[in-house]
């Protein structure tokens, strides 16, 4: 299966380079998109030259700070034009443990879409701030509408089938990325705990 791990970047230039190693430490045979946000730290000049490096890394600027949801519709629309058969969000700050991509990689083979959530049984914040907690949960409360409806929003969450019968999927972009996809079809979905 052809994969794609979508890293928005801002100012990530410390991290960078650890990250991808850690990606592809873990999961050797995936791509990663940086999607750069014309970064002041030159994060943007360091992903172009890790790109040259490898060929696994590719990189997108932007002209400049456009937002994370705006990143990552430009991640999978990439992921789309390239024939990827699936695509994974990951931070660039390792709050996404690069540790869990073989799990969600052996589980995309049987479903059509992936969770990984702090919020479940397993799932946890290390090193986070009693406040960014805070501030997580309720904007996790705000976007699911009430604390379990989770499912019921993957189950409404469209699938497209893309050109090489992959599926494209973001409930908070999706129909951004694929305004008229098939109605009404069920979805396989694996759901892992994750930092």
């Amino acid at each position: 299966m052809k994969t794609l791990m979508i890293i928005p970047t801002y100012n990530e230039a410390e991290n960078l380079s650890p990250l991808l190693q850690a990606i592809f430490s873990y999961a050797p045979l995936t791509d990663v998109l940086i999607v750069d946000d014309h970064s002041p730290d030159g994060t943007g000049e360091l992903a172009d030259e890790l790109q040259t490096k490898d060929v696994r890394v590719h990189v997108l600027h932007r002209a400049g700070k456009l937002g994370l949801g705006t990143a990552y519709l430009a991640g999978f629309k990439f992921a789309l034009a390239h024939g990827y058969d699936a695509a994974f969000e990951m931070d660039a700050d390792f709050s996404h443990d690069p540790r869990y991509l073989p799990d969600f990689l052996r589980a995309i083979e049987d479903a059509d879409v992936v969770i990984g959530s702090r919020y479940i049984v397993g799932g946890n914040t290390p090193n986070w701030s009693a406040l960014r907690r805070l501030i997580s949960l309720i904007i996790t409360h705000i976007f699911r509408g009430r604390r379990n409806s989770s499912q019921s929003q993957v189950r409404r969450a469209p699938i497209y089938r893309g050109p090489r019968g992959g599926e494209g999927w973001d409930m908070q972009t999706h129909s951004s990325v694929c305004p008229s996809p098939p109605r009404g079809a069920a979805i396989n979905r694996g759901q892992y705990a994750s930092t």
